[in-house]
């Protein structure tokens, strides 16, 4: 008598886990973020606005310490009150304009490091054809 083995093979393809826990750990670190900016600001008087703002900069944690040491030095010089609701309608229109260009130049440097770094990689990749045996472009002067 014949005898027949069959074997069945059952795959599960999971394509969801791996990205749902990258966008679990994003929004993690956002938080986190969010967590120790407020945490420098902290005490400062500085607007949640302007808080929030900072955190879509994703700075370096010595550049908001940076950022709060100016605004603290900011409202010194200005005669800033502790409490914001003691603050005079010209304190706030100053306060709100110091944040305001503060943000745009932190802004402003973000874009030039990033020009920066688009440079530098486009110049080390050049660089490398060079040395793979590219034609080099310089002058030869010598005879």
């Amino acid at each position: 008598m014949a005898s027949l083995t069959s074997t069945l093979s059952i795959v599960l393809k999971d394509d969801v886990t791996k990205p749902a826990r990258s966008v679990a750990q994003a929004l993690k670190d956002t938080e986190s973020e969010i967590k120790s900016i407020s945490k420098a600001m902290a005490g400062t008087g500085a607007t949640d606005k302007f808080v929030a703002s900072l955190s879509k900069l994703r700075l370096a944690k010595s550049d908001i310490e940076m950022v709060a040491s100016a605004w603290k030095n900011y409202a010194a010089s200005a005669g800033l009150a502790g409490n914001a609701s003691s603050w005079t309608k010209s304190q706030i229109a100053g306060v709100r304009s110091w944040e305001t260009q503060t943000i745009a130049s932190l802004r402003a440097v973000k874009r030039e490091q990033a020009t920066f770094s688009a440079q530098q990689r486009k110049f080390a990749a050049s660089g490398d054809n060079q040395k793979s045996g590219a034609k080099d472009s310089r002058l030869n002067l010598l005879p």
